[in-house]
C-alpha cells in the first residue's frame, strides 16, 4: 500500500471538538525490555555475563523509539508508522548493529567481543517485533514485502502474568550470574569465561512459561472463535469476517467482534480456565459498517476524505463504524472500554471544525483523534466479567455445545 500523500494540502490547526484529544499514545516499553533481557541473557549470559542482559534489554525496546519521530498535526501517521518498518525481521540486523555499536562505543570492556553484542543485540531486536505480533495491534513484521499486519490475537498488549514471569526470571538468572561468577567479571578478556552453562536456567525457565503461555493464548482464542460462530449461527446469521481479542490483562474475558449483512455485532465471551468447562456469553449491539461508498463522493474535501479513509481502514483492518451517540467520528471498532459494546479508543473526524484558509481542506477534515472514556469504571467492569463466573448467558443455552 503507498502510504504517501497524493498531493500538498494544508490542514489548518484546529482544536479538536468536546469530547476528543489528540494525544497518540506510545506502547509500555517493559515488557519488550524484560523479554529482550531474559532471551539475551539465556542465550549469552555464559559469554558475556550481566552484559547479556542489559544489551538485551535495550535492544528490546528500541523498536518502539519510531514513537518519537514526529508528523506535525498528521496523527494518522503517527499510528500507522508505529510498529511499522522498525518492528519488521528486515530492521533487525540495522537496528542491533545501531544498538551494538552504541555499547562498543562506550564500553572498552565489550570491544573485544563485539561479535556476541551484536549477537545479544539481534536477539533482544527479534524479541520485539515477535512479541507484538501475539498481540492485537497490528506488526508489519514482513516489511518492506508485505503490508500485512501481523495480529495473532493471542494476548493483550499488557498482560501482567507475561510481564511478572519475565521479570522473576529475569532478576532470578542475573542473581546467579552475578553470585557464582561475578559482576565485575562481566565478560572475559576474549568473552569466552569459565562461568557455568546453566547459570542462566531461571531465564530459560521464564522463556519456557513464555511459550506455554502463547499456546494457551492460542488454545483460548480458538475455544473464542467456536463460541462466535455458535453466536452467530443462534442468530441466523453467515459471518463474513470476525475477530477474536483477548481483553486487556488476562485470557478469560475476549471481546468478539464480527461482521454481518452490512453490519458489526460486538459481544463478550467469558471463557472457562480449562476447555470442557462451560463459557459464557454476554450479548452486545451492533452498528451499520462504515465504507468509502458512504463518504462524500464529490468536491475537493471529499477526495481528501476519502484517501485519508482508505488509510485509516487499512490500519483498522476495515472495522470502522460510526461512534452511537457522536456520528461526526468513525471508530475503530476493534477496541471498545465496553467489551461488548462500541465505544473505541480512537476515531477519524469525518467533519471539520474551526475557519479553513482560502484553498485549503477545511480544519478538521480526516484527523485521527483519541476519544475521552472513563477508563476506571470500564477496568471495574472488566474486572467484575473475569471473577463473574455466572455473568451472561451459558453457551449450551444458545442451542448447542461449545
Amino acid at each position: 500500500m503507498d502510504l504517501a500523500r497524493p498531493q500538498t494540502l494544508s490542514l489548518e490547526t484546529a482544536d479538536p471538538p468536546v469530547g476528543v484529544r489528540r494525544k497518540i499514545e506510545g506502547m509500555d516499553p517493559i515488557t519488550h525490555g524484560l523479554l529482550g533481557a531474559t532471551a539475551a541473557g539465556a542465550c549469552l549470559g555464559r559469554r558475556l555475563r550481566l552484559a547479556a542482559f542489559g544489551i538485551g534489554a535495550v535492544a528490546g525496546m528500541a523498536p518502539d523509539l519510531d514513537v518519537l519521530i514526529g508528523y506535525g498535526h498528521d496523527h494518522l501517521n503517527g499510528m500507522i508508522y508505529h510498529r511499522n518498518f522498525t518492528h519488521a525481521i528486515a530492521f533487525v540486523p540495522v537496528g542491533a548493529a545501531v544498538v551494538a555499536g552504541i555499547f562498543l562505543l562506550c564500553s572498552r570492556r565489550l570491544r573485544p567481543v563485539g561479535g556476541w553484542v551484536y549477537l545479544a543485540a539481534v536477539i533482544g531486536m527479534f524479541t520485539h517485533g515477535l512479541l507484538d505480533c501475539f498481540t492485537t495491534y497490528g506488526t508489519l513484521w514482513y516489511w518492506p514485502f508485505s503490508w500485512h499486519r501481523v495480529a495473532w490475537d493471542m494476548v493483550a498488549i499488557v498482560d501482567p502474568v507475561v510481564t511478572l514471569s519475565l521479570l522473576v526470571g529475569m532478576v532470578w538468572a542475573m542473581r546467579r550470574v552475578a553470585q557464582r561468577i561475578g559482576p565485575a567479571a562481566m565478560v572475559g578478556r576474549e568473552g569466552q569465561g569459565r562461568g557455568f552453562p546453566g547459570v542462566a536456567w531461571p531465564a530459560w525457565g521464564a522463556l519456557v512459561f513464555f511459550a506455554l503461555y502463547m499456546g494457551y493464548g492460542y488454545v483460548q482464542r480458538q475455544r473464542a472463535y467456536a463460541v462466535q460462530g455458535v453466536l452467530a449461527a443462534s442468530r441466523g446469521q453467515v459471518i463474513q469476517r470476525g475477530r477474536v481479542m483477548p481483553t486487556l490483562g488476562n485470557l478469560v474475558v475476549w471481546r468478539s467482534l464480527y461482521q454481518a449483512d452490512g453490519k458489526l455485532y460486538a459481544d463478550a465471551v467469558r471463557l472457562s480456565w480449562l476447555p470442557g468447562e462451560g463459557s459464557r456469553v454476554i450479548e452486545g449491539s451492533s452498528v451499520p459498517v462504515v465504507t468509502v461508498k458512504d463518504l462524500p463522493q464529490h468536491g475537493a474535501q471529499a477526495a481528501w476524505l476519502r484517501y485519508e479513509f482508505g488509510r485509516f481502514a487499512w490500519f483498522s483492518d476495515g472495522y470502522l463504524a460510526r461512534v452511537p451517540g457522536n456520528p461526526a467520528i468513525i471508530g475503530d471498532m476493534r477496541y471498545s472500554t465496553v467489551t461488548q459494546g462500541f465505544d473505541p479508543l480512537w476515531g477519524m473526524y469525518v467533519r471539520p471544525w474551526g475557519k479553513a484558509r482560502p484553498g485549503s481542506i477545511a480544519s478538521g477534515i480526516g484527523v485521527v483523534v483519541h476519544l475521552k472514556a472513563d477508563r476506571a469504571e470500564a477496568l471495574g467492569e472488566l474486572w467484575h466479567d473475569i471473577l463473574g463466573g455466572e455473568v451472561g448467558i451459558p453457551v449450551r443455552a444458545l442451542g448447542q455445545a461449545e
